[in-house]
């Protein structure tokens, strides 16, 4: 059997499985725009309409064969096994645009024509209608097999069905009908994303136009939450954050750091969908935007310490993942310890042993680092994210039983007073011996000088035009991984308008973002070989960077991109210029 177009007889396209019939809209078909109606100045071919639907962005590679195969029926294929061997081996690794648009031009789309002369095989009198017994016939022994529940799906729809025949004359027209509309919003979403991009060619900086909302906002409702960066192992984890919108409106999303400590952070937001890429359960994460990054308080990465300081936009009813970033400039693994301790526990002239004061007042400040919505109390919740920090433990219910039942609490949250006479009894169990106790310390991010130097604090505030209370709530403490690290190169390379070909290569690029306050820096592999860069910013001035070193190497395997780095200012009144030397090496 030809190879069809998309809608109908694959379930993975997106957009409805089965045609509806001719004048009703199609299933799951957008009813209106996030955005309005798409420019008609902005073009977008076919081949960049379905790879941003997959893929959400053209300077990003489709990395495995389901979404190559995704993007190819999203095109208007129903690619056969054939088909995807010959475009996806078993040495590929990853599909770029300028590949998958050779693709499309390369493979003729299916016809209409061909779709019913395959049909007319089964009618010889060319009445228009074939028995169901032939339809299975035609739909499971050639081509790429359909599921039981689709085959039930077409036989049960009246529209092309009577007296166990079926109409396959306007089967087929239902089919192409249903993939040009599928096409249609393909193409306007991607339009709809370009809309969004308007791009600063000066400052290679992205302003995205839904963070201009055309009416004055008021706000009616706000919600806060607090969270931290911590160190595991070499990588930065955090918190993370559940975003129910209840209802359409616009929002408001701020980061800044909450310690003594400056630390640059900004907050990146995703739409949670229900839309799943077979073997990439990332795929249900859609980039929105992200804030601009705050180096401290007071100064962030656009031209002015003036300029806005949090992402603002239309938030449509959902669920959204609040991811924090930092850059690691700043927030770096600590080189070595001071010299001397500072002393936990004491004892009493009684015999018995205390918490120094100095230990109480940083067990202090961390109950309230911990205590993420800020009511003065710890529930199960903050306090096991706590326990599992330190001790790597999730708190079970008979140990959280074992809390309530003896320390202080109150409306069943750990107040601070039982939060230290937690620490308080672990003390006395231990005999006044303090190593796990300063494990505890170490965990977050403490000294044996008692200096919070290898952790961070946060805090994030979101407003929104609606009076509903806000549900924020803690997702995890964890990587942001590569969902993250997608979004992050996705803001850096499409906001650089010219990428630079490295060595005059075809297949090498370097994206550079540029800021009064933030240089970053993503390479993109397209070619089938493993290779190496020396990154030389040693000229640069005044400048802080997250590697070891201003001059270093970055490995980059066959068609990958890499964010390559960071850098701020060290000193954020003071100019600080950039300068980078790359070469490729042999």
């Amino acid at each position: 059997m030809p190879a069809t177009r998309v809608g109908v007889v694959t379930s993975k396209a997106k957009g409805p499985s089965l045609p509806t019939p001719q004048g009703s809209p199609a299933k799951n078909m957008p009813s209106k725009s996030p955005l309005g109606s798409p420019s008609k100045s902005i073009q977008v071919s076919a081949a960049q309409a379905a790879f941003i639907g997959v893929k959400g962005s053209i300077s990003q590679d489709l990395d495995s064969r389901e979404e190559l195969e995704w993007a190819l029926q999203s095109a208007g294929y129903n690619p056969t096994l054939e088909f995807m061997n010959r475009y996806w081996t078993p040495n590929t690794q990853g599909v770029c645009f300028r590949e998958f648009d050779h693709i499309l031009q390369m493979e003729p789309l299916p016809r209409k024509l061909d779709l019913l002369s395959y049909f007319r095989m089964f009618d010889p009198e060319n009445k228009g209608v074939i028995s169901h017994e032939q339809f299975l016939v035609a739909m499971t022994t050639r081509g790429k097999r359909l599921s039981t529940a689709s085959l039930a799906n077409i036989l049960d729809n009246p529209t092309w069905n009577r007296d166990d025949t079926l109409d396959y004359k306007a089967f087929v027209r239902d089919v192409f009908d249903t993939s040009a509309k599928l096409a249609e919003v393909l193409k306007n979403n991607a339009i709809i994303e370009e809309k969004n991009l308007i791009v600063n060619s000066n400052t290679y900086k992205v302003k995205r136009k839904v963070s201009s909302p055309s009416r004055k906002v008021t706000w009616n409702s706000q919600g806060k939450v607090k969270g931290a960066f911590y160190f595991e192992g070499e990588n930065i984890i955090g918190h993370q954050y559940n975003l129910t919108v209840e209802k359409d409106g616009f929002h408001e999303i701020l980061i800044h750091p909450n310690c003594k400590r400056n630390v640059d952070c900004q907050v990146f937001v995703f739409h949670v969908t229900d839309e799943n890429v077979q073997g990439s359960a990332e795929s249900k994460y859609k980039y929105i935007g992200c804030s601009p990054l705050v180096i401290h308080k007071g100064f962030i990465s656009n031209d002015t310490s003036e300029a806005r300081q949090s992402w603002m936009g239309e938030l449509f009813k959902g669920n959204y993942l609040l991811v924090p970033f930092t850059s690691g400039c700043k927030l770096k693994k600590r080189q070595s310890q001071p010299s001397s301790n500072v002393a936990l526990v004491e004892p009493m002239t009684n015999g018995k042993l205390k918490l120094t004061q100095e230990f109480k007042d940083i067990l202090s400040e961390i109950y309230h680092q911990v205590d993420l919505d800020g009511n003065g109390t710890l529930s199960r919740t903050e306090f096991n994210l706590f326990n599992w920090r330190t001790s790597g433990e999730e708190v079970q219910d008979e140990e959280w039983q074992v809390v309530v039942e003896n320390f202080d609490m109150k409306d069943g949250e750990l107040t601070l007073e039982g939060f230290l006479q937690l620490h308080q009894m672990e003390a006395e169990d231990n005999g006044g011996d303090s190593a796990e106790l300063w494990i505890t310390l170490n965990a977050m991010g403490y000294n044996v000088g008692l200096v919070q130097d290898e952790s961070a604090i946060f805090e994030i505030t979101i407003k929104s035009e609606h009076k509903a209370k806000m549900q924020l709530q803690v997702s995890g403490l964890k990587s942001g991984g590569s969902i993250l690290d997608k979004a992050v190169i996705r803001n850096i390379s499409e906001s650089c308008t010219k990428p630079k070909k490295i060595d005059r290569s075809e297949d090498i690029f370097l994206f550079r973002q540029d800021s009064k306050f933030c240089s970053s820096f993503v390479i993109q592999n397209r070619s089938n070989h493993a290779l190496k860069m020396q990154m030389d910013f040693s000229q640069s001035r005044n400048v802080l960077i997250n590697h070891p070193h201003l001059n270093f190497r970055a490995s980059l395997s066959a068609k990958s991109t890499l964010i390559a780095a960071h850098l701020l200012p060290k000193d954020a009144h003071v100019d600080f210029q950039v300068i980078l030397n790359e070469a490729i090496l042999k």
